[in-house]
């Protein structure tokens, strides 16, 4: 999965993950940011995180450290490779405006605090109205975790 993410950074195509066309984490991080909800689009497997219920039914890390991952290996550089993060771009949690530490904490066992959607709050209410709600479990968590 790393290896596909990654490939248009290392042919130097694209500079960064977010801003490589058809890749998963640019699908994952675009369903994060989105104005829209992607409602009928297909689903991507899901991140481990530590309330998971069915483990088998997830990847076996968290979205943090998949994000952390792809940024700390794009930035390595490979005679073999045309391409590679630069060292002047921000880490990409930096740049997709996620802060760390709330992250952390909202994804913790403490119970669901998202059930069905996660991302900025407008996404979340766009997506509770498409599905013909009001709200969504999480609102609250999305606006500590996306700050506008």
């Amino acid at each position: 999965m790393a290896y596909v993410d990654l490939n248009p950074i290392r042919a130097g195509i694209n500079p960064t993950p977010e801003s490589s066309d058809f890749t998963s984490i640019q699908a994952r991080i675009q369903a994060l940011q989105s104005e829209t909800p992607q409602v009928d689009s297909l689903p991507l497997k899901a991140f481990h995180t530590l309330s998971s219920i069915d483990k088998a039914d997830t990847l076996p890390y968290s979205f943090q450290d998949y994000l952390a991952l792809i940024d700390w290996t794009g930035r390595a550089v490979r005679e073999d490779k045309r391409g590679s993060i630069s060292e002047g771009i921000p880490t990409i949690l930096e740049r997709i405006n996620i802060d760390p530490d709330q992250w952390q904490q909202l994804m913790q066992p403490r119970g669901k605090l998202f059930s069905s959607a996660i991302g900025r709050i407008d996404t979340m209410r766009l997506y509770a109205q498409s599905i013909g709600q009001s709200w969504c479990q999480g609102m609250g968590a999305s606006q500590a975790l996306f700050p506008t």
